[in-house]
């Protein structure tokens, strides 16, 4: 007789017994490896109408889902269990001669781990080894459930949901098998959604050697798939991760209008393509909303090994509304993470360690840096759509694409720590990441490029709240225009006692290149604190213009202190760059100047406000090293104009707190741009605290005599002396004088 029974799942409160509110389930239990069809849609039991050597019906796994889309029919919303009671030993396998008949409903599932001898690992395969050719699929389902089954060796791919909602495909191994035999992928992908709808669930499978992707989903619009979600899947290596079983493609690819897609908690590796890519690739629609959360990729489970993808780790094409969150990304080929595609937008990037990382358990650093850059965030300047990225911990921005990097451990990589190559205005924020920097001062991680670039081409980006050390080159180059770097350390960390200490850049901490850029912020506080690199700041080149440094301690650490080793030049202004101003700075300890204005071309660069003390070379120092004698009327030119710096003749104390200074500027108007402002200092050799500005007038200098002012409320500070800067109205400071 058939294999057959009937349960009757009953709500508690009720009676035994059918109700209006049982569940008829339905199980049919496959017996047989054969291929037979159902022999008798219409008698409600599975059945090839052969008889086995032990005398029961045959039960085939064709038979079965034959009955079971039937069964639906003719009982709406009664459940069809298939489960598994083969004859002989693991494996067994079932080879179909032609294509399987699709499960269209939800109410169907089949269940591998009922076979006698399942221990966690799929026994009953599906091998499409007699179908190897015309692009035939393994199993197919609209809707229901897949469990614990091997599919392999097909010509199209092992599994594939297409036109339904509310699939699930669990515990399966497609493109491998228990044994993990080697050579028998699927020809295509290993488990494809295709033209898919909502709530499509793919969990804790094994997926590897496909000729394909891993996972595969592509949506067009008419079939726009909604909470698809891909969890706890391995993906291109076996669950001990032993084994090399990259898939041919990406590991897990979200194409066309995917939305509300979790990926979560998934191993994804050795794999020829990227480690994840969602991507618009060619669809009317890009995929949104889509969350990439807790993943191991291009390593091994542990997090401890490369196991590198041939791609790069996450690569976003085109997107909207993605998070990356606290992903382990290292050892791919390419970059960690890729953003790219002038439509992108809303992408976010917080909590990933991409690249090596200290392990406090082993006591070492691993070496998982990826073969690219950290973050690359690549597209071209549109004015049409927004190209935003942010990296790092933030609050959540307003704005047209939005993309965001916070929060994240960037070290190792082989190129840049972070890289943007485009946006529109407002863009880019990175924010709070730990940049070539692990948490450990002595087992470093610096990426072989800059901690972050910015090119031409970035503009109004913030780079806020990060520690970028270690990097083989610069810190930070920042190339564009309008961008805000601000309560950075750069060249120095923070050890666990919250202590400042140095882990230098190979080269600048800051590279300014482009214009309107802002390093530090309007109040103390929100300075960087620059230091351990072999230039401070640098601002080099033509296109270096109107560039604000403010509130930044270079050198010293909160308490004034000096942090040794030192660096060459505190601030360096070079290249023909002009009108760059440093405001409210402190500038100590330098091996060489303090601020140093090179080439002749380098003009209108101004400094206010600022303790520039006790560096090897001149605080201020422009044109060839050394000082500057002033001339008589200021007619020559080079760095700044090579601006006279004021003579003070006569410093006193006027006994109520009161100080008078005398001073004069040699400046001819017909040289030099008036009013000139002159900045007095008290300087003891170590600091300079700014005292006030006084004025110097065109009239001051014609009449031949020095200007007297009364700085009220002043007095001079111990054995200190007065120096002052002066600054004409181009905006060309001096060097300091020789105190009084």
């Amino acid at each position: 007789m058939k294999s057959l029974s009937i349960t009757f799942l009953v709500f508690l409160g009720f009676t035994i017994g059918v109700s209006k509110d049982a569940v008829a389930q339905h199980v049919f239990t496959v017996n047989s490896t054969g291929d037979l069809g159902d022999h008798d849609l219409n008698d409600g039991v599975a059945g090839t109408g052969q008889l086995l050597p032990n005398g029961q019906s045959e039960v085939t796994l064709r038979a079965a889902i034959e009955q079971g889309n039937f069964q639906y029919q003719l009982y709406l919303g009664e459940e069809v269990r298939i489960e598994f009671d083969l004859p002989g030993s693991a494996p067994y396998r079932i080879r179909p001669q032609s294509a399987l008949p699709p499960i269209f409903r939800s109410e169907i599932s089949v269940h591998g781990a009922t076979q006698p001898g399942f221990q966690g690992v799929p026994v009953v395969e599906i091998d499409g080894v007699d179908l190897m050719l015309g692009g035939m699929d393994g199993l197919v389902l609209s809707r229901g459930e897949i469990h614990d089954l091997a599919v392999y060796r097909f010509s199209g791919s092992g599994i594939v949901i297409s036109y339904g909602s509310s699939a699930k495909v669990r515990g399966c191994y497609v493109g491998v098998n228990g044994a993990f035999d080697a050579g028998i992928g699927n020809g295509e992908h290993g488990i494809h959604v295709r033209h898919a709808g909502t709530s499509n669930r793919i969990e804790r499978c094994v997926v590897g050697q496909n000729a394909g992707d891993g996972i595969a989903c592509d949506l067009d619009y008419d079939f726009a798939s909604r909470t698809l979600t891909v969890y706890g899947n391995t993906i291109g290596t076996d669950p001990a991760n032993n084994l090399d079983l990259g898939n041919a493609g990406t590991g897990i690819h979200l194409r066309g209008i995917c939305r509300q897609t979790n990926c979560v908690f998934n191993l994804v590796c050795n794999n020829g393509g990227d480690g994840i890519r969602v991507a618009q690739d060619g669809f009317r629609f890009a995929p949104r909303e889509t969350v990439i959360r807790d993943n191991i990729i291009g390593l091994d489970g542990l997090g401890l090994t490369k196991m590198p993808n041939t791609g790069h780790g996450i690569h976003l094409q085109n997107t909207s509304g993605v998070e990356v969150e606290a992903c382990k990304i290292g050892g791919n080929e390419g970059a960690g993470i890729y953003v790219t595609g002038s439509e992108s937008r809303f992408t976010y990037v917080f909590e990933n360690s991409i690249g090596s990382h200290y392990d406090p358990e082993l006591g070492v650093m691993l070496d998982l840096g990826n073969g690219g850059d950290g973050v690359l965030i690549d597209e071209a300047f549109s004015a049409v759509t927004s190209t935003v990225a942010e990296v790092g911990q933030s609050l959540v921005p307003e704005g047209q694409g939005y993309r965001a990097v916070f929060g994240n451990e960037i070290c190792g990589n082989a190129g840049d720590g972070v890289r943007v190559t485009g946006g529109l205005p407002g863009g880019v924020a990175i924010r709070g990441n730990d940049i070539g920097f692990s948490g450990v001062p002595d087992k470093a991680a610096g990426n072989r490029g800059t901690g972050i670039f910015l090119t031409d081409q970035c503009v109004g980006a913030t780079i806020q709240g990060n520690w970028v050390c270690n990097s083989q080159e610069s810190g930070l180059k920042i190339y564009g225009a309008d961008n805000l770097v601000e309560s950075n350390l750069i060249g120095v960390a923070r050890n666990r006692l919250g202590n400042l200490v140095i882990q230098g850049n190979r080269d600048y901490g800051v590279h300014l290149t482009g214009r309107y850029n802002d390093v530090g912020g309007p109040a103390d506080g929100l300075g960087n604190f620059i230091t351990g690199n072999r230039q401070g700041v640098v601002i080099s080149g033509a296109a270096a213009r109107q560039n604000l440094l403010s509130h930044n301690r270079i050198g010293v650490d909160e308490a004034g202190d000096l942090l040794t080793p030192r660096q060459v030049y505190g601030v360096l202004i070079t290249g023909d760059a002009t009108l760059n101003r440093v405001l409210s700075s402190t500038i100590r300890g330098q091996i060489g100047p303090g601020i140093a204005v090179r080439g002749d071309a380098s003009k209108r660069n101004s400094v206010f406000r600022s303790n520039v003390a006790g560096n090897g070379g001149l605080d201020i120092d422009l044109g060839a090293a050394g000082v500057n004698a002033n001339d008589v009327g200021d007619g020559d030119t080079g760095a700044n104009e090579l601006q006279n710096s004021p003579e003070i003749t006569e410093v006193m104390g006027l006994g109520n707190g009161d100080l008078e200074v005398s001073y004069c500027v040699d400046a001819d108007p017909t040289a030099v741009a008036y009013p000139i402002w002159v900045e007095v200092y008290f300087d003891d050799g170590s600091e300079k605290r700014y005292v006030k500005r006084a004025v110097f007038l065109e009239s001051d200098f014609t009449a031949g005599e020095a200007s007297t002012t009364i700085f009220n409320g002043v007095a001079r500070l111990g054995e200190s002396v007065v120096v002052a800067t002066a600054t004409d109205a181009d905006r060309n400071t001096s060097e300091f004088s020789i105190g009084n």
